[in-house]
């Protein structure tokens, strides 16, 4: 499993400087590319992945990566805001207990 990994990692991060993003070799820049998997290319984990699965990981993910920023550079607004707006612009019903402890594990965990 761990050649899979590398390549889906190799994949998004492929995929990713399609879309113009660069993703850093470094504990945060894993953090994106796991968040950016869940965001795009949810496909490449399961084909039938649950979309309210799917944008739970994104949203843990991208919360270990403003974690690590915060740690690494100090705050940065715009990336709150980005974490924000996972939660904010979905039509997805969403049980905030669990957004909660995905919070709290993923600043726990960076």
């Amino acid at each position: 499993t761990d050649d899979v990994l590398v390549r889906v990692h190799d994949e998004v991060v492929r995929r990713a400087a399609l879309l113009g993003r660069v993703i850093p070799a470094s504990p945060s820049g894993e953090a994106l590319a796991h968040a950016l998997l869940f965001e795009h290319w949810p496909e490449l984990i399961d084909p039938l992945l649950d979309p309210i699965v799917a944008l739970y990981n994104q949203y843990y993910w991208f919360a270990r990566y403003v974690a690590s920023r915060t740690r690494d550079v100090g705050e940065d607004a715009g990336l709150e805001q980005q974490l924000f707006d996972i939660l904010a612009t979905t039509g997805l019903e969403l049980d905030y207990e669990v957004v909660e402890s995905i919070e709290q594990r993923a600043r726990r965990l960076t």
